[in-house]
C-alpha cells in the first residue's frame, strides 16, 4: 500500500459563511491517505441514507472533505474519524472498522475491542480502582487460559507456557 502525506489545503482553513456558528476548528495535522478508508465511509454513509453534505454538517467538516475522503484523495486525523463515526452513529465494531481502515487501529486490537468479554476485561484491568492484588489475580487467570490453550496444542504468539504455581494445581 502506498502511503501519501496530504497537507490540509488553505481553503479548508477559511471560514465558510454558510456554516453554523458551532463549526469546529479544522484539523491542522497531516494524515495518511489510506485507500480502505474512503469506501468504508461511503458504505456507512449510504447505509444511513445520508448525503455527503449532511454527514459533513453532522461531523463538523466541509462537504469537500467528506468527498475527498470517500475518493481516497486525502487522509483524516483520528479526531476527524471519531467525529465522522459519531455523526454516523455507528456501532462499536463499525467505529473500530473505520479506525482500522484509517490506520489508527490494528486488526488485532479491533478484534479484542469487538469482543464484549475481552473489552470488559481490558476496561477492568485498566480501572484505577482495581487493587494491585486483584489485578494480579485477574492476570493470573488470563495466563491460566493461555497455558490451557498452549496445552491443547494451540500456538499462542508471544507466550511461553509457564508452569502454574503450586497453589493453582489440583
Amino acid at each position: 500500500m502506498t502511503e501519501t502525506i496530504m497537507e490540509e489545503s488553505i481553503a479548508d482553513d477559511l471560514p465558510d459563511p454558510g456554516r453554523a456558528a458551532t463549526r469546529r476548528e479544522p484539523e491542522r495535522r497531516s494524515a495518511m491517505v489510506v485507500p480502505e478508508l474512503g469506501p468504508k465511509i461511503a458504505e456507512l454513509r449510504t447505509q444511513r441514507r445520508l448525503s455527503m453534505a449532511e454527514l459533513g454538517r453532522r461531523a463538523g467538516v466541509d462537504t469537500s472533505m467528506i468527498s475527498r475522503l470517500e475518493a481516497s484523495e486525502r487522509g483524516a486525523t483520528r479526531e476527524v474519524i471519531e467525529r465522522i463515526a459519531d455523526a454516523l452513529a455507528v456501532s462499536p465494531p463499525d467505529r473500530n472498522a473505520l479506525l482500522v481502515a484509517a490506520g489508527y487501529l490494528t486488526v488485532e486490537a479491533a478484534r479484542i475491542l469487538d469482543d464484549p468479554d475481552l473489552s470488559r476485561l481490558s476496561t477492568l484491568l485498566n480501572d484505577p480502582a482495581l487493587t494491585t492484588a486483584d489485578r494480579e489475580l485477574l492476570v493470573s487467570y488470563v495466563r491460566l487460559a493461555l497455558n490451557h490453550a498452549a496445552a491443547l496444542g494451540y500456538r499462542v504468539p508471544g507466550f511461553e507456557s509457564t508452569p502454574l504455581p503450586v497453589t493453582a494445581r489440583r
